[in-house]
């Protein structure tokens, strides 16, 4: 079966559940960096 592309750079991502857990790491990761270069 052949999905459409879609603009997204987490296509490979077939399960929901782990691709909003990828981004909701990535906002972790993000505000770690922005807590870090704050100081």
């Amino acid at each position: 079966m052949v999905q459409p592309y879609k603009h997204e750079p987490f296509t490979n991502f077939k399960d929901e559940e782990h691709r909003e857990g990828y981004l909701t790491g990535l906002k972790t990761v993000e505000a770690i960096l922005a807590r870090i270069m704050t100081w």
